[in-house]
């Protein structure tokens, strides 16, 4: 084991025998252990692991964490508007795997560290995910927008307006605002079922929130001494 890594006190080891190994060290316990949920700790590793600092969140892994959680999010996306083309029908429900799998890719690109900033960008990256979901409806209104413009320039044997870059600029500027605020509209626009929605929303959120918060220092319970009923 080293310093970065996360420890783990899910897997428990057998106890009440002389063989009985340290979850972390591996090594027999001798005469005493101690546990930290399910897995047994020797005396030295315990002593190690309530007077070693936490780890802190790196920007490298900050970032790391936030490109498998943009990568998550993109995937939600796609199967929340997958589900949604198929069925005909916005099955709200789907935010919360959105929720799962953001906060999983997380965990994965911060390498099982957990912390604050992690929760952050679980959150952020969530909430982008469902709000993208519903941009495929947006960008058809827009592109029935812009067929009419076209076709009232044609009509009326003008060329249609230029648009130079800082105003590709602002027009890209609306376009994000208005897809992080999707969810609000489809929210207030849905009548009693919006709050529904709103409800599950709010549980997808919370769940990437909570997969990737830091779980704090193991709580040990001991000693006990081999062989003894723990």
């Amino acid at each position: 084991m080293t310093p970065d890594e996360p420890l783990q006190f899910d897997t428990a080891a057998p106890a009440g025998t002389p063989s009985t190994n340290c979850a972390v060290c591996k090594k027999p316990v001798g005469e005493s252990y101690y546990t930290a949920g399910k897995a047994i700790v020797c005396e030295t590793c315990k002593a190690q692991i309530e007077t070693a600092p936490r780890p802190r969140a790196t920007a490298p892994l900050i970032l790391r964490s936030a490109i498998f959680g943009l990568g998550g999010a993109l995937i939600g996306a796609a199967v929340y508007y997958g589900v949604s083309a198929l069925t005909g029908l916005e099955i709200g429900i789907v935010a919360i795997a959105v929720g799962f799998i953001v906060g999983r890719a997380v965990q994965i690109g911060a390498r099982g560290r957990r912390g604050r900033a992690f929760q952050i960008t679980a959150l952020a990256l969530t909430y982008f995910g469902i709000a993208l979901s519903y941009a495929p409806y947006a960008l058809k209104g827009i592109q029935s927008a812009k067929s009419a413009v076209v076709a009232d320039s044609t009509a009326k044997k003008t060329p249609p307006p230029q648009v130079n870059f800082v105003q590709f600029l602002e027009a890209l500027a609306i376009v994000i605002g208005g897809v992080l605020a999707l969810p609000f509209v489809v929210t207030f626009s849905s009548g009693a079922g919006g709050i529904l929605t709103a409800v599950i929303i709010a549980v997808g959120l919370r769940q990437a929130w909570y997969m990737n918060g830091d779980p704090g220092k193991p709580v040990f319970h001991g000693p006990f001494r081999v062989g003894a009923t723990a």
